[in-house]
């Protein structure tokens, strides 16, 4: 019995919790949850300007990430200083002034992140609403929600690289489970993208492997095309609603007839009501 309170008692201690903090302008992440520990719970915070990340999970099963607010500010040069940057300008420094919102990853082997839920989060003007980084080949979204959330992207052109609401890369084929499901994601400039996806080199609509979409609001003031997909790092495509919503469909993992929503005739109010639950 004193034995199975102690191993309680540690796992108890290992399930960090981030809650109620206000964390910015960093010289690194702004919230970190790292190793293989499992448990960690990010609620309620308030993060913003951090370098690179505003939010990262590496290597972390069973984490909650829940009611966070995230923005990013328009990066400002003279924020950059004492980093010993000797090639400034490449631009990658000041790339990562404007943050990730939320980004989950496995920098080591093996790959431990899994089961997580990323929940009611608001994310604004970020480099990337949500996206996942594996540093290791058996790294992947396994058994992740990613719900009820809303990102707006920035209003501006990425800075050597695309701004994006939900960035899903291929991940060696390791992506299984993952339900994004009830998130609005919303753009205004012509040269961002709401999703971004990758999938495996001469395999058709295998961007969609272990993914299913579910009563998401879709919407872009100005792009035509707002969804990029990949074909492994060989050739990229920009497609439109209705092209999304077929190969979404070939996969078997998108129901209902009206899921992506018209660009133009969306109401970004009445679809948020609808996805609010009801007061009680």
């Amino acid at each position: 019995m004193v034995l199975n309170l102690i191993a309680r008692l540690l796992d108890w201690i290992m399930r960090n919790k981030f809650s109620a903090n206000t964390v910015h302008k960093n010289g690194g992440e702004g919230l970190l949850a790292y190793g293989s520990s499992s448990g960690t719970s990010i609620k309620n915070n308030i993060s913003y300007d951090n370098w690179s990340v505003n939010i990262y999970i590496d290597g972390q099963a069973e984490c909650i990430v829940d009611k966070n607010l995230i923005f990013c500010n328009d990066p400002k040069p003279g924020d950059l200083y004492n980093n010993e940057d000797k090639t400034p300008q490449d631009g990658k420094n000041l790339r990562r002034l404007r943050a990730e919102g939320i980004m989950s990853a496995d920098e080591n082997s093996p790959g431990t992140f899994k089961n997580a839920e990323i929940t009611n989060n608001i994310i604004i003007s970020c480099r990337r609403g949500i996206t996942h980084y594996a540093a290791v080949k058996d790294s992947g979204l396994k058994n992740v929600l990613i719900a009820n959330s809303t990102i707006i992207l920035p209003d501006a052109k990425g800075q050597g690289e695309d701004y994006t609401g939900i960035r899903i890369p291929y991940n060696n084929g390791n992506n299984h489970d993952v339900i994004l499901r009830n998130n609005i994601i919303s753009g205004s400039h012509p040269d961002t993208y709401l999703l971004d996806m990758e999938g495996r080199p001469a395999m058709s609509n295998s961007e969609f492997n272990g993914l299913a979409f579910e009563g998401n609001a879709w919407h872009h003031l100005t792009n035509p095309k707002p969804f990029k997909i990949r074909n492994g790092r060989l050739s990229a495509e920009d497609i439109d609603f209705n092209k999304l919503q077929d190969k979404c469909k070939a996969q078997g993992r998108c129901p209902g007839e009206k899921f992506f929503l018209d660009s133009v005739s969306i109401n970004l109010e009445e679809k948020a009501g609808k996805l609010m639950p009801e007061n009680e």
